[in-house]
């Protein structure tokens, strides 16, 4: 049985992305708890591991099973990236007489950088305006430090979960995790080692900072959720992927209410979910209804 379910709701996940900054001596400088936005190049990949293309048995030759193999690399989260875009520079002369361009902040104040308009989409804004989101055809970071290879991210959990109230289907969270080494990001500027400033963070399939392919982004785009990392600091990074496949007979375990852009719907246990209860954030294939 195949049906397309519209996109009217969405599942509410308040974070995903969980971050901290670690002194040597393991005291925790700093939490930053954010939600980012998948890409076209995740969401189309993931598409595409429903439907089976990466199976061996997908192909009709062995020949075409292996390229196919091959590129499923491109859609599965294995290195993150960070950014420092729309942090203000200014110019340093070292010993040597070399120039180079670092932060430009108080060191009495090191947790408020100045920042600087960005150029964006044609137009130039602020870093803190609402205009500089996280977009869904993103395909790099704005300015992601590209002196130094992405760093690996592994994934730390797999569970199931239902935290929806629903047996509409399962939820599957994978967790990556990665504990930056220290001074791993302190020397992008001239080699020089210094305290920096992550403005934004990226999941991508490669670990060449010079290739597109951005899967998820989130942008710490607050001045006081700006990450400020000493040389001697250790970032703990934590980043939660969770894939929802939905049935054609799924109902609701309890009471629940669910909001359309026409009204407040309230869902008697046992109610089936069918087409007149649509869902959105969730990206359906019709030949078995499965979505992400």
């Amino acid at each position: 049985m195949s049906r397309k379910i519209k996109p009217s709701m969405e599942f509410v996940v308040d974070t995903n992305v969980h971050v901290e900054v670690l002194s040597p001596q393991n005291v925790i400088r700093q939490t930053i708890d954010k939600h980012n936005k998948a890409t076209k190049q995740l969401v189309s990949g993931l598409l595409r591991f429903i439907r089976g293309e990466f199976n061996t048995t997908y192909r009709r030759t062995n020949e075409n099973s292996v390229v196919y193999s091959e590129h499923a690399k491109n859609y599965i989260p294995c290195f993150i990236g960070v950014g420092t875009g729309g942090i203000k520079l200014v110019e340093k002369e070292l010993d040597d007489g070399t120039i180079i361009e670092v932060p430009d902040y108080d060191p009495t104040n090191r947790r408020n950088p100045p920042l600087t308009p960005i150029y964006l989409n044609g137009e130039t804004i602020d870093w803190d305006s609402s205009d500089n989101k996280v977009n869904y055809l993103d395909t790099k970071l704005y300015n992601e430090v590209t002196d130094k290879s992405r760093y690996p991210i592994g994934v730390l959990q797999e569970e199931e979960q239902d935290e929806y109230n629903t047996s509409a289907g399962d939820i599957q969270q994978i967790i990556f995790a990665a504990d930056v080494s220290p001074s791993y990001y302190n020397n992008i500027y001239g080699g020089e080692l210094m305290d920096i400033f992550i403005t934004e963070m990226g999941l991508f399939a490669s670990s060449d900072p010079t290739k597109e392919d951005l899967l998820a982004r989130v942008v710490f785009n607050a001045k006081d959720t700006i990450l400020y990392v000493r040389p001697q600091d250790t970032i703990v990074i934590k980043w939660t992927i969770s894939i929802v496949a939905l049935n054609d007979f799924g109902a609701v375990d309890e009471e629940t209410t669910i909001t359309t852009e026409d009204e407040d719907q309230t869902l008697e246990p046992g109610t089936l979910i069918d087409a007149e209860i649509p869902y959105s954030g969730t990206i359906i294939n019709e030949s078995n209804n499965e979505g992400v």
